[in-house]
């Protein structure tokens, strides 16, 4: 969960050692669709299917919530936070060990995508 949302954060405002090119590398209307730290409570994923957060994790948390970025996109902070609180990350693919192989296209993601419950 993690390092993807380093790569999504990537996606949206550019890297720093790319930054004065940024304009032009950039994807300012991307979404973060896959699973949120809030849904971990939200879908009762058991403790048996997280992952403790890394040393690197949380160096990255510290580094990533001192962006600039995080103060115009407060759910993604507020996420991160959440995440950094917890201690906890998982993977998507432990939505299909908790509940069926078929549950991320049958179920997460459509109601996530109708809903609009991106972030």
């Amino acid at each position: 969960m993690f390092a993807g949302f380093e790569i999504l954060s990537v996606y949206k405002f550019g890297s720093m050692n790319l930054a004065y090119n940024s304009d032009e590398l950039t994807c300012p209307c991307i979404k973060w669709l896959g699973i949120l730290p809030s849904d971990l409570t939200r879908l009762n994923i058991p403790d048996t299917w997280l992952l403790d957060l890394t040393d690197r994790d949380r160096s990255l948390t510290d580094h990533l919530l001192k962006r600039p970025f995080m103060e115009i996109e407060p759910t993604w902070k507020a996420e991160v936070e959440l995440m950094a609180s917890s201690g906890k990350k998982a993977e998507i693919q432990c939505l299909s060990s908790c509940f069926s192989q078929r549950y991320l296209v049958d179920v997460y993601l459509p109601q996530k995508i109708s809903a609009g419950s991106w972030v």
